[in-house]
């Protein structure tokens, strides 16, 4: 008892000590859901000139809570032209007593190549963990540059974390070397102009929101390019699309080294009289059956590609390769075709128009054949013909022109095409037994959903598996199951045919029957959140489209007794429509939903609410069969 005691007052003064230690002056705000604290940060980036700059930053943060146990990582990365010069970490106790301390030479030090064959980027990072609440740590590290393509994106805030103090400070002795964008937070210029203060305080943490994922939506953010710029020695001009193309254009120059006796035997393939689009589906089932991917981010091989040649011979390449590779076997073809840089990634973060930066992580091909244009994924060995997905489809990417390189958009996938379409005939059997027919008819976009297009190129067995794991049936029995592959086009058409016996799909009570219509319908993607007040603007990425039929064969002397009234809801988000008809002893429902891509103000999302939990009605229906015999 009295070690207990001595426990509880040696806390009471910790806690005290740090209450007036770290948060002095910190309104409760801050703290309040927060999991760590940063007292004070600053990040100071230094232009020296077009091939030298430097980056200091220094803060410390107060650990309040872990509850997921991860403790606190601090990453540095390092590569040919970033270099960590030194890093310092202090981690003190409530008393402000140290516990631990690590100098760079403590650091881990790990490769990113990953399934690169090269990469020269490396990780360093330290993992800070301590057992008793809170704790802070003091950080503070500089690095330096040699080359400047790359200028520091300044984001102060992350989930679950409050700022007492952030300042991000850039130096330059030439002010027009740099240029800038911000969001949430307005720059401080001094009188000469050489150097721009951005300065934050007093922000509560933020909790990330169901469909908002722009950082610069969230808080205070800030974008730095350069205007001139400089990478392994060589220099490039930025202030514009067309001038940082025109630079692209140049890392290009002399790649396309093919011979026509080397492409002979792509020639061959290609019909008299073959349209362009012929000729374009030709040479990229040869790129697609001659080479694979690879990785490789060597130096400026970040951006610059190898020889079609290299490719040609090796018969690997990465995206910049490989997009370069086709591009040239289209031109010996008589095809036109550019290389093209874009933001790869369903969530990629968005292209700027108005602010040419170095951001992209992805090359791919666009052709522009008579009325209409197709792009090309390169990187693919059982990608559809021109088909997009969510990977790079519907933003904005950089098309690399001579001398007229500009900001492109890619295709948007529209409700057509983009649809799920998919017929049960039920028919309940004794004992709770019910047999399912199934067909679905997948398009577009959708042929992802539960990876449909990866299982459709796997084996009976993993079929099997995959139909029975993605399904929310309990004692399935599968009896048959047929899937017909995505064709080659750039709305892709697959097909999924299969029958079943399901147990408990009904429940049985005296003289009435109980299905639910929830193991038959459904629409992952749309939330219901019970926290109906939205504070930062939602996104629904893309256009989707789901038609479900289900023909219910009723037992012998059995009626629908419940109420079957249509639904029909339609709103800015979307549509849903159900309709209930009883033809010649057989029930058929049919549920028509609309989702629509769109970025919406705040104020929508409890419209935006009531559209979701209208269609989860549709799902959550009951129909009451009754024996009247």
């Amino acid at each position: 008892m009295l070690r207990l005691s001595s426990y509880l007052i040696a806390s009471a003064l910790a806690f005290g000590a740090l209450g007036q230690m770290l948060f002095n002056n910190v309104p409760d705000s801050l703290t309040d859901g927060a999991r760590q604290l940063i007292l004070h940060d600053t990040t100071i980036f230094r232009v020296v000139s077009i091939n030298e700059s430097y980056l200091e930053r220094k803060y410390k943060v107060v650990m309040l809570s872990d509850p997921l146990n991860d403790g606190y990582d601090i990453y540095l990365a390092q590569n040919d032209y970033r270099n960590v010069e030194h890093a310092k970490v202090e981690v003190k106790s409530a008393l402000g007593e140290k516990i631990d301390s690590y100098k760079l030479k403590d650091f881990n030090d790990v490769s990113t190549k990953g399934f690169s064959i090269a990469d020269d980027s490396r990780i360093l990072y330290q993992h800070v963990t301590h057992n008793s609440f809170p704790y802070s740590i003091e950080v503070s590290y500089k690095v330096s540059y040699t080359g400047s393509m790359f200028y520091p994106v300044w984001d102060p805030q992350s989930e679950f974390v409050g700022v007492k103090s952030s300042v991000f400070i850039v130096e330059a002795q030439n002010p027009g070397d740099f240029r800038h964008k911000s969001f949430n937070t307005t720059p401080q210029k001094s009188q000469d102009g050489k150097r721009i203060t951005w300065n934050v305080s007093n922000l509560p943490p933020i909790r990330y929101e169901y469909y908002s994922r722009n950082s610069e939506d969230y808080g205070p953010v800030v974008y730095t390019a350069p205007n001139k710029f400089q990478m392994d020695n060589i220099e490039g001009d930025m202030s514009s699309w067309g001038s940082f193309g025109d630079w692209i254009v140049s890392l290009n120059e002399g790649k396309d080294d093919i011979g026509p006796d080397v492409l002979q035997e792509v020639l061959n393939q290609i019909p008299d009289g073959a349209s362009d689009l012929e000729k374009t589906k030709i040479v990229y089932n040869y790129l697609q059956k001659n080479t694979r991917y690879v990785s490789i981010q060597l130096g400026i091989g970040g951006w610059q590609p190898f020889n079609a040649s290299f490719v040609h011979e090796k018969k690997f390449g990465d995206c910049k390769a490989l997009s370069y590779y086709t591009k040239t076997l289209l031109a010996e073809v008589g095809v036109p075709s550019f290389y093209t840089l874009i933001n790869a990634g369903k969530y990629a973060s968005k292209t700027d128009p108005d602010f040419p930066m170095s951001k992209f992580n992805h090359a791919i091909l666009t052709v522009p054949i008579e009325s209409d244009t197709v792009w090309l994924e390169c990187t693919s060995q059982t990608n559809p013909f021109g088909y997009l997905g969510t990977f790079i489809s519907d933003r904005d990417a950089l098309l690399i022109s001579d001398g007229n390189s500009k900001i492109i958009h890619t295709k948007t996938y529209s409700l057509d095409e983009s649809s799920e379409v998919t017929k049960y005939d039920i028919n309940f059997g004794e004992e709770g037994s019910t047999s399912v027919s199934m067909e679905k008819a997948y398009s577009g976009l959708m042929i992802e959903k539960n990876r449909f297009d990866d299982v459709a190129l796997k084996s009976k067995k993993e079929q099997v598996d995959w139909f029975v794991d993605t399904n929310d049936w309990s004692s399935i029995e599968l009896d048959s199951i047929k899937i017909i592959s995505p064709s080659n086009e750039g709305v892709p058409k697959g097909r999924l045919e299969a029958r079943f016996q399901l147990r408990n799909a009904f429940r049985k009570g005296g003289k009435r029957l109980f299905f639910s219509l929830k193991n038959f319908l459904d629409s992952d993607e749309l939330i219901v959140d019970k926290e109906v007040v939205k504070n930062y603007p939602f996104e629904m990425r893309y256009n989707l489209s789901r038609t479900d039929s289900l023909v219910i064969q009723l037992p012998n002397g059995y009626h629908v007794e419940n109420s079957t009234k249509p639904i029909e809801y339609n709103s800015d988000f979307g549509s849903v429509k159900m309709n209930f008809q009883y033809v010649d002893n057989q029930m058929v429902v049919v549920r028509e939903l609309n989702v629509l891509k769109g970025k919406f103000n705040p104020s929508k999302y409890e419209a935006f609410q009531k559209f979701v939990m209208t269609v989860k009605k549709t799902e959550s229906k009951q129909l009451v069969l009754v024996n009247k015999t």
